[in-house]
């Protein structure tokens, strides 16, 4: 029998950084949708073959970013802070796929595993605080493997 699954979720998150030695106040609150779905394409008393699809969306709903700085030496907050705060606030999708192969031992359970997923910038709010960021597609592509027992 083959079952299929789909499966839809959010996630809504209000992030507060307040680092005293950088001098940064930073608040991010987002909101994450996801969507997936996934199947086993084979399946016996020893092996299966899972096969799952997926596609996110990240969207900031507010920011704020204070920076004192402590000394007239930027580099750390240009090449930093905002940096990493222009991709917190930059809206984005996700798609990808993952591949899982288990097979069943007598004492545990290996897993074969694949993924690849490929983020589209969807905003330029990053724009406001520096242009290093990438606005092309970004893949990433990972193997693994596991040992359940």
């Amino acid at each position: 029998k083959t079952l299929y699954a789909i499966n839809l979720g959010a996630v809504y998150s209000r992030n507060v950084i307040r680092d005293l030695l950088s001098g940064v106040d930073k608040k991010v609150h987002y909101l994450e949708v996801n969507l997936a779905a996934n199947t086993d394409l084979y399946k016996n008393e020893k092996n299966r073959i899972n096969t799952e699809i997926f596609a996110k969306h990240y969207r900031a709903l507010s920011e704020h970013l204070v920076y004192n700085a402590s000394s007239s030496n930027n580099t750390f907050a240009n090449q930093v802070i905002f940096n990493d705060h222009g991709y917190d606030i930059t809206s984005t999708v996700t798609t990808g796929i993952n591949v899982n192969y288990d097979i069943t031992l007598k004492k545990c359970d290996l897993r074969i595993f694949g993924s690849y997923q490929s983020m589209f910038v969807t905003s330029e709010q990053y724009k406001d605080y520096t242009t290093n960021l990438i606005d092309r597609p970004n893949g990433t592509g990972t193997v693994g493997l596991a040992i359940i027992y």
